[in-house]
């Protein structure tokens, strides 16, 4: 059972699965009785067809188990049947990877303030009404270990099939207050070459075959400073050896918090997607400060290849050039008696240009208020109007966005009760495609 990935065309088995569910473990008849599935039903609307989806989620002392059923002209597949369970010590179906698996999709692609450094090493559960192209295994026979498998199936309309599965294992410390280290290993089956792709090639491609790799992750605290270090080796018959190793840090100051991060990647490193990185070093700053009862941040990102590094580590057809990128934001927050006003204000500046975006939003019980703009870097910009008014049950909620002489408005209603919530919009396309209305009514009991 932990092996299910995906079902299409086979109604009986979200029935079966159902069942199965009120069953397992196999002491639950002397556990104390599961509370109520949670059943989400969502039809959506719109110029490309009808979509229906539901959703029943089961949780219990046990774990969790969800069961989402596709089915429409305008989905995936005309029918589909996703499963996935949560138990103590197992995980089956649709996945989100974390840790050190969501850090090597990309290797040198998260800022300072990225959550990727601090999280576990695992595959959870997705357990929402869309699930993603992540299907996934994962064993744990002892705390101190993690099996895992997965496999990402092929996009919509994409060329080819589904990716080669990925198999490895997590071995972790026991955790501790100061220390937590696990090591890794993960094995990419045979995968076909990737060929290239545009004229202007800034990462070599993929040739190809068996791809491996390991690594080590420590976090450490010490005297308020939180420490994340990393570093990994990956190769294969038809790849180097490459290396990538990355440190990330994070501490208090007496007026906010400051966080660093530099990552450096060999010409050779391969990261889980097989590719190669376009700029071998990235470091990044991050500082957040409160100021009353604002808050405000400042950021800088540079990624750097070619001339401006060591020619061991400079990639094959690297331009000699930089990126950088440095934002500013400030977020006042001021108190109205049972309204609160907040502001947003944003610059960033990079190599392609500026990037302005501010806004203002008034709050409180009775509804909110908010607009927003925002000027992209080669010039344009967009503006957004969004309104809600509640008193229980019932919030209705409005908005419209003008941008490049074109216009979407779109308008909802919520009605929640102490058993039930209805949910229905209307958005409202101008001149971009689809035309016409798109129309989302979603059921969901209990609340």
């Amino acid at each position: 059972m932990l092996s299910i990935i995906r079902l299409s065309g086979r109604p009986h088995v979200g029935a079966a699965f159902a069942v199965l569910l009120a069953g397992w473990p196999p002491h639950a008849a002397v556990a104390a009785p599961a509370a109520a599935p949670a059943v989400t039903t969502r039809a959506e609307f719109s110029g490309a067809g009808a979509v229906l989806r539901t959703r029943l989620l089961q949780r219990a002392d046990w774990g969790r188990g969800v069961v989402v059923v596709t089915a429409g002209d305008a989905a995936d597949l005309p029918l589909a049947v996703e499963l996935g369970l949560a138990a103590e010590g197992a995980l089956a179906g649709p996945v989100a990877a974390g840790g050190a698996w969501r850090e090597l999709a990309d290797p040198l692609g998260h800022d300072a303030g990225s959550a990727v450094f601090a999280e576990a090493t695992r595959l959870r559960l997705k357990s929402g009404l869309y699930p993603g192209s992540l299907r996934g295994v994962q064993l744990t026979p002892v705390p101190e270990l993690t099996l895992f498998g997965w496999r990402r199936l092929a996009a919509a309309g994409a060329g080819g099939g589904a990716e080669p599965p990925t198999f490895g294992l997590v071995a972790s410390l026991p955790p501790d207050a100061a220390l937590r280290m696990e090591a890794y290993a993960a094995l990419r089956a045979d995968a076909p070459h990737q060929p290239r792709r545009g004229w202007k090639l800034d990462t070599a491609p993929f040739p190809g075959g068996v791809l491996s790799l390991a690594g080590a992750r420590v976090a450490l605290a010490v005297a308020g400073v939180d420490l994340w270090a990393s570093a990994n080796l990956s190769g294969g018959p038809r790849v180097p050896l490459g290396g990538h190793a990355r440190l990330a840090a994070r501490g208090g100051l007496e007026f906010g918090e400051l966080r660093a991060m530099v990552a450096v990647a060999g010409r050779e490193f391969r990261g889980l997607t097989g590719a190669s990185s376009a700029a071998p070093l990235a470091w990044a700053l991050q500082f957040r400060g409160a100021a009353g009862p604002g808050q405000w941040k400042l950021k800088y990102r540079l990624a750097a290849r070619g001339e401006e590094l060591a020619p061991v580590l400079r990639p094959p057809g690297g331009a000699d050039s930089a990126a950088r990128k440095v934002s500013v934001a400030v977020t006042p927050v001021v108190p109205l008696g049972v309204w609160t006003v907040s502001g947003t204000g944003k610059l960033e500046a990079a190599a392609g240009g500026v990037v302005r975006s501010a806004g203002a939003r008034l709050y409180g019980r009775p509804g909110e208020l908010e607009v927003t703009w925002r000027e992209g870097r080669r010039g344009g910009g967009s503006v957004r109007v969004r309104g809600a008014v509640a008193a229980a049950p019932v919030t209705a909620e409005a908005g419209v966005t003008a941008a490049g002489g074109s216009a979407a408005a779109d308008l909802g209603i919520r009605l929640r009760t102490p058993k039930f919530t209805l949910h229905a919009a209307v958005r409202k396309l101008g001149k971009a495609p689809p035309a016409g209305p798109a129309v989302t009514v979603s059921f969901t009991t209990p609340p």
